[in-house]
Parts: structure tokens; C-alpha cells; sequence
């Protein structure tokens, strides 16, 4: 195999090119899949992971408020994740908190 690998460079130099630039193209071609497969195989676990954190919390947290819809609801107050424009809620319970520490 070396040996008609030699020949075709030394007889046939255009097709040896040919060949050689296929060679290295499929090189870094074959690359691009398993990066693709891999970041693809990341996002799903992380929104899986997300997905099943919200629920276990929705869970844990909606005995509290009677349903697990209204939960989301009540919530909006509590977390400024679903209200990112008010966010002066916080300083307000921290300030409360402080106000009620015994000293």
C-alpha cells in the first residue's frame, strides 16, 4: 500500500493532490459531528436538570399555597425573577428583618 501510495505521487501528482486535500478536509470534518452531538447532549442535560429543579421546588413549596398553579402566581411576589423591574421588594424585607432582629 506504501508502495502504490509513492507511485501515484510520483506518476499521477494530480490525482495524489486530489486525494490528499480530501484526506485533510475529512480531518477536521469529522470533528464537527461530535462537537455538535456533545454541546447538543450539554444543553439538554442542563434544561432537563432545570426543568426538574422547578418542578421538585413548584412541589416542595405549593402545600403552602393549596395548588400548584397558584403557586406561580404567588410567587411573582416572591421572586423578582418573574418581575425583574421590581426589585425594591428586597430592600424592604431586609430592612423589616433588621428593624425586627433582638439585640
Amino acid at each position: 500500500l506504501r508502495k502504490r501510495w509513492s507511485d501515484l505521487k510520483l506518476r499521477e501528482h494530480e490525482q495524489y493532490r486530489k486525494i490528499r486535500r480530501v484526506l485533510q478536509k475529512s480531518k477536521y470534518l469529522c470533528c464537527v459531528p461530535i462537537l455538535f452531538g456533545f454541546i447538543t447532549f450539554v444543553l439538554l442535560h442542563v434544561l432537563l436538570g432545570t426543568v426538574v429543579q422547578f418542578i421538585k421546588w413548584q412541589l416542595s413549596c405549593s402545600w403552602a399555597h393549596y395548588s400548584f398553579g397558584s403557586h406561580i402566581f404567588i410567587s411573582d411576589y416572591k421572586i423578582s425573577l418573574f418581575r425583574p423591574y421590581a426589585f425594591g421588594h428586597h430592600f424592604d424585607a431586609l430592612y423589616l428583618a433588621s428593624k425586627n432582629r433582638v439585640v
